[in-house]
């Protein structure tokens, strides 16, 4: 494993960035800071590197994982199309930590689905998230950097995850510990899945007429 040191701002985060989009246009598996938690990820069209980070996160094929993209024709590359309350949310929370659940396209391989047609996407608000899809050009699979069901301080990463990853991008302790709020709109309405950063009750205050599509 690759390890790399990057300050917040400056030169150090553009070629940090370029030595990440190479690992990652390459097929290889990346552990990165988000404007959440620190990300285990990959290209999301690269079938085996996907396999790679359910193996190393030791995580259930039944359950799928994030993608981030840089702007919406990204998000085109992976839904046939995005629905009004789907842009009505992006308009609100992105770039920021919620992730929205809408239909994927046949071609997103079935381990970020879950197998149901489904994916749920967010546009960071990470300066270096940013750069680097801009170097990669492609979506990044998004999943917490830590082992199924095991809770992973920001110390001990490197020594959980070393040997098993290309690169580990370091870039002092997470943003924060608390995940992105996940909510699906496949069905039409409003579904919180996972309450992260976004409360309920700011979603509700940001959506029109709530009670008719919550």
């Amino acid at each position: 494993m690759t390890a790399v040191q990057i300050q917040s701002v400056g030169n150090a985060i553009d070629g940090t960035a370029k030595l990440a989009a190479e690992m990652i246009r390459a097929g290889g598996v990346i552990i990165y800071p988000t404007d959440t938690v620190y990300g285990l990820g990959c290209n999301a069209f690269r079938a085996g590197a996907i396999q790679r980070v359910f193996e190393i996160k030791q995580r259930s094929e039944k359950k799928p994982t994030l993608v981030l993209v840089l702007d919406r024709a990204m998000l085109e590359r992976l839904v046939p199309k995005i629905p009004p309350i789907a842009a009505e949310l992006m308009e609100c929370f992105w770039p920021g930590p919620l992730t929205i659940v809408m239909g994927a396209r046949r071609s997103i391989h079935p381990l970020l689905t879950g197998g149901v047609g489904k994916v749920g996407v967010r546009m960071p608000d990470n300066e270096f998230c940013r750069r680097l899809m801009t170097d990669c050009g492609v979506p990044l699979v998004s999943t917490s950097a830590n082992i199924s069901g095991k809770e992973s301080s920001h110390g001990v990463m490197r020594s959980q995850f070393g040997g098993l990853v290309d690169l580990f991008i370091e870039a002092g302790p997470p943003i924060s510990n608390v995940p992105s709020t996940v909510v699906d709109i496949s069905e039409g309405r409003v579904k919180i899945v996972r309450e992260g950063i976004i409360s309920h009750d700011t979603l509700r205050e940001f959506i029109r007429n709530p009670d008719e599509r919550w």
